[in-house]
This record gives C-alpha cells, sequence and structure tokens, in this order.
C-alpha cells in the first residue's frame, strides 16, 4: 500500500470513527444524566462503560490519543466500581470520570468538523 493509499484508507476510517462517536456520545450523555439522577444508576454506569470500552479501544489507532485515554481512564474506573475489590472509586469519582470522557468526546466532535 502506497502512502496517499494508507492515508486515504485511514482518513475513511477516521471518518467513521467520528459518525459512530457522534451517536455514541447521545447515549453517553443520556446514560450520564440517568446515573446523575439515580435511574437505574447500576445498569446506566454500566452501559456507559462498555460504549468507554469501544472507543477506547479504536480512538489511540486513528489518532485520537486524549479521547483514548480518558475513555480508558472512564473504562477501568467502572470496572472497579463494579467490581468486588477495594478500594472501589466513589460514585462522585466515577460520575466525575465519566462527565470527562463525554467531554472529551464532546471536543473531538466539536474540533474534527468538517
Amino acid at each position: 500500500m502506497t502512502q496517499p493509499d494508507f492515508e486515504g484508507a485511514l482518513a475513511r476510517i477516521r471518518t467513521r470513527f467520528l459518525d459512530r462517536l457522534g451517536e455514541q456520545s447521545a447515549e453517553l450523555r443520556q446514560l450520564l444524566a440517568r446515573a446523575e439522577s439515580r435511574a437505574d444508576r447500576r445498569d446506566s454506569i454500566k452501559a456507559f462503560g462498555a460504549i468507554a470500552h469501544k472507543i477506547a479501544g479504536l480512538a489511540k489507532s486513528v489518532g485520537f490519543a486524549e479521547l483514548g485515554q480518558a475513555a480508558l481512564e472512564a473504562d477501568q474506573a467502572i470496572i472497579r466500581w463494579l467490581g468486588d475489590e477495594e478500594p472501589k472509586p466513589s460514585d462522585s469519582d466515577v460520575l466525575w470520570i465519566m462527565q470527562n470522557c463525554l467531554a472529551r468526546c464532546e471536543d473531538t466532535l466539536s474540533d474534527n468538523q468538517g
């Protein structure tokens, strides 16, 4: 694969990633609101973690390192919060990390409108 072919393929992958990130951000926003209101908190946080895990798995590979790190931190904090091992992060700590992850998603989308 030549350099222009590689760059074109990466640009298409990034575009698909950003399209999906827009949908995921809307889902994350709803899940965070539900978790903050305590409505189905555990289920909402667990679902948020599943989406964050997917974002973390691909973001760094397509050039969004800061987003990938924020998503990884959310995924890991949620796994600890859901688990039985101590010390667990507090509810407020997990919610803050979730807010940070969502903010990075929205920043990434805003910075890459095009």
